[in-house]
């Protein structure tokens, strides 16, 4: 039996889902499907309520994360409100917490409905618009066009992983870095470019927690 209550309210920009209870091994399918239906339906802004969920295990963090990734690639975002303390913990030790807009309760006590931005910031932020692109040392984003394929951005379907650990450099183009960075790069379809992302962002993770730096895979 599931311990986790899962509603989803509409927002004025975007779904609100909101979570209550603890998030375990026994509720993943539910989490997932109940995201996966608001992310396939091309939500350009998605509120997750955390205020009264009161853990989550590895497994719902990653279900949150892909969320999150999903979001990003398609050129939304994803707001994070009110996590309490064990789920921001289990969120940090998987490194997933960036991926969110972290966000408390308003003054009145609800959960904001939308992002809290700026008028002249309310519009996605583009995985493939360098000027928004997340300072992350790894990072999931849409391909760039090629100066060679003549397409047009919105034709791009493919993804590609970039590592500036790895001494990658996200303004060059694909066929100006090594052959060892092109591999990590991909590219990759929406599924396996997620997938690949998470390997590699654990492959960090292991060798920061062990002390170790060794050459990228």
């Amino acid at each position: 039996m599931s311990l986790l209550e899962v509603s989803v309210e509409t927002g004025d920009l975007g779904p609100v889902v909101v979570l209550a209870g603890d998030a375990d091994a026994s509720s993943t399918i539910q989490l997932d499907e109940a995201l996966t239906a608001q992310v396939s339906a091309w939500t350009r802004h998605l509120t997750i309520d955390a205020t009264n969920l009161r853990s989550i295990d590895p497994a719902a963090a990653q279900t949150l994360t892909l969320t999150a990734l999903i979001m990003m690639v398609q050129g939304g975002s994803t707001v994070l409100v009110n996590p309490q303390e064990p789920v921001l913990k289990m969120l940090n030790h998987t490194r997933t917490s960036e991926m969110f807009t972290i966000q408390a309760r308003t003054s009145a006590g609800t959960a904001p409905r939308t992002p809290v931005r700026p008028a002249n910031e309310r519009r996605p932020l583009s995985m493939t618009d360098p000027e928004h692109e997340p300072n992350w040392s790894v990072t999931l984003r849409r391909q760039p066009v090629s100066l060679s394929t003549g397409h047009p951005e919105d034709d791009t379907s493919t993804f590609e992983v970039i590592c500036r650990e790895c001494g990658d450099d996200p303004d060059l183009d694909n066929r100006d870095v090594s052959s060892e960075l092109r591999q990590i790069r991909g590219p990759y379809p929406l599924t396996a470019g997620i997938a690949a992302f998470l390997q590699h962002d654990e492959y960090h993770d292991r060798a920061e927690e062990t002390g170790t730096r060794h050459a990228c895979p």
